[in-house]
C-alpha cells in the first residue's frame, strides 16, 4: 500500500473516530481523559485492523453510516446516567477497521491517524460543549432580564 493510499485509508477510517469524539467531547472536560479516550480509540483501530487482516474485505453499505449515529446517540444518551458507557464507544468504531482488510502492516499508521482524530475530535466537541452552555445561559440571562 503507497503513501496516498495510506493516507486516504486512514482519512476515511479515522472519520468515525473524529465523528464520534465530537459527541463524547462535551461529557470529557479534563486533558487527561480526552488523552486517554483518544489513546483507547487508537488502541482499538490498530488491535481491529490487525484482526480484520485475517477476514475476508467486505465493505460496509452507505446506509450503515445511520446505525453509527443511531449507535452514538444512544450511548451519549446511557452516558447521561453513566459516563461508562462512553467506553463502548471505541469498540464499536472500531468495526470499520475489522471489515475494511487494511493489511496488518498499515494497522500502526492507522491506529495513529484514529487517535489523532480522535484527541482533535474531543477538543473540539469539549469547546463547542462549553460554547453551547455560555450561550444558553446568556440567552437565559437575557431572557430573564426582558421580564
Amino acid at each position: 500500500m503507497g503513501l496516498c493510499q495510506l493516507t486516504a485509508s486512514g482519512a476515511f477510517l479515522g472519520m468515525d473516530s473524529l465523528l464520534a469524539s465530537l459527541l463524547i467531547g462535551p461529557f470529557l472536560q479534563n486533558w487527561r481523559k480526552r488523552a486517554q479516550f483518544a489513546l483507547l480509540f487508537g488502541l482499538s483501530d490498530w488491535g481491529a485492523t490487525i484482526v480484520g487482516a485475517s477476514l475476508p474485505h467486505v465493505p460496509p453499505a452507505p446506509p450503515e453510516i445511520v446505525l453509527y449515529v443511531v449507535a452514538v446517540l444512544l450511548i451519549a444518551l446511557a452516558a447521561r446516567r453513566s459516563r461508562r458507557w462512553l467506553l463502548v464507544m471505541p469498540a464499536l468504531f472500531s468495526l470499520d477497521n475489522l471489515m475494511a482488510g487494511a493489511p496488518s502492516a498499515c494497522a500502526p499508521a492507522l491506529g495513529v491517524g484514529s487517535g489523532v482524530a480522535a484527541i482533535v475530535g474531543l477538543t473540539c466537541g469539549s469547546i463547542l460543549g462549553r460554547s453551547f452552555l455560555v450561550c444558553v445561559r446568556y440567552f437565559r440571562a437575557v431572557a430573564w432580564a426582558w421580564r
